[in-house]
């Protein structure tokens, strides 16, 4: 017995050290965030930072075209601000198209991940009604008023963007903790608004809602943007106080729905034209508790990945956090290369090459000497002209 203590002892040793390694692990997060290629405020390196340092390991993609399933399976939560184009689209611009990104959302999902849909409002539900259809979801075709608790967003008074807020936010759902109050972009957007109502069936809870007097109401038409989409969710009457932000379970994985514009929180939120009003800031000395409620969330959508094998264990890449220039591989991709010219002065010399000089001028044309005496010099130093 004395001489199989010592390896069980060992054995249960390391089980312990891999379970304490494996409560160690941060959640990881990839930000999914454009169609095609990123743009310049789509992704907040500061606010990435800043979530970094909050205890999360933080990534994001270059372009969809690097969406595929192992690279997605090292992280356990996405935020994804949309889907790409079906195959044959005008728009579509390589990688995954409409079916083949639901799909391995589909996949993802049912492995433990987490997914956090921040979809601007543009028009309707149009392109993406095939992922919302499959998560008894939607984005109704309908602009948001609210002429309650909101004021002119103050770096945005050319624009008329509007600062909107609620307290109305549900207490009890497990991502609320610390979230007391909400700000909001409002202002018509195409042929939405930069924050509009969702509908969300009965599995999903409601986080937070505008306030009472807040109503969504149908877009006016005939609008000057894109035609009426085919499938338009629009309620009749208008609906009061409709939902903003919601979270449900979906088989082994979990997801987030909101429907507001990105750039103001995780797109450029910390930059000084946003000035992180939506993040924290709020306004008038009562902050904003979006931030808080985002963290809240990823923590949420991660849970049920932390302990599997399938999903997650992305390490922080440092590199990723900086700026692209400023990145090592970056660097030696366009590092300066000085060529010796010498091989260029024996690639002339190895061929027929007549050398000469042009522009001297003799005492004729404002300069010195003779034509005669140019010649000669020319002559000694070996030009041909």
């Amino acid at each position: 017995m004395k001489n199989l203590a010592a390896p069980i002892l060992i054995i249960l040793s390391t089980l312990t050290h891999a379970l304490a390694e494996d409560r160690a692990k941060p959640p990881s997060i990839l930000f999914v965030p454009e169609l095609h290629n990123v743009s310049k405020c789509a992704i907040d390196l500061n606010y990435l930072n800043e979530l970094h340092g909050r205890g999360f390991a933080v990534d994001y993609l270059h372009r969809t075209s690097e969406f595929d399933w192992n690279r997605i399976r090292e992280y356990n939560c996405l935020v994804i601000y949309d889907i790409p184009y079906p195959e044959g689209h005008g728009e579509h611009w390589g990688g995954p198209n409409r079916e083949e990104f639901i799909e391995l959302l589909r996949r993802y999902i049912e492995s433990g991940g987490g997914v956090l849909l921040i979809k601007a409002a543009y028009h309707g539900d149009d392109n993406i009604l095939p992922l919302l259809s499959r998560w008894d979801a939607r984005i109704p075709y309908e602009v948001l008023r609210q002429d309650v608790n909101f004021v002119q967003f103050p770096q945005m008074k050319l624009a008329s963007v509007g600062l909107g807020w609620t307290d109305d936010v549900t207490a009890d759902t497990p991502v609320s903790e610390g979230v007391r109050r909400i700000y909001y972009p409002l202002k018509d957007h195409y042929d939405g608004s930069e924050t509009a109502a969702i509908w969300v069936g009965e599995p999903w809870q409601v986080v937070y809602r505008a306030p009472a007097e807040a109503v969504s109401i149908p877009v006016q038409e005939p609008r000057p943007y894109f035609a009426r989409p085919e499938h338009a969710l629009v309620r009749d009457p208008p609906v009061k106080a409709p939902p903003l932000f919601a979270i449900r379970s979906l088989g082994k994985g979990r997801i987030a729905f909101t429907s507001t514009w990105s750039t103001w929180s995780m797109g450029s939120g910390t930059s000084w034209l946003y000035d992180r009003h939506i993040l924290t800031k709020g306004w008038n000395g009562v902050p904003s508790d979006f931030q808080k409620l985002l963290d809240n969330t990823y923590r949420w959508l991660a849970e049920p990945s932390l302990g599997n094998d399938t999903i997650g264990g992305y390490r922080q890449d440092s590199q990723s956090l900086l700026p692209p220039n400023h990145q090592e591989k970056v660097k030696r991709t366009y590092a300066e290369q000085i060529p010796d010219p010498r091989q260029y002065v024996a690639q002339a010399e190895s061929r027929n090459v007549v050398k000469g000089i042009y522009g001297p001028k003799s005492n004729y044309g404002g300069g010195s000497g003779t034509v005669e005496q140019w010649a000669k010099a020319a002559r000694n130093a070996g030009l041909g002209f």
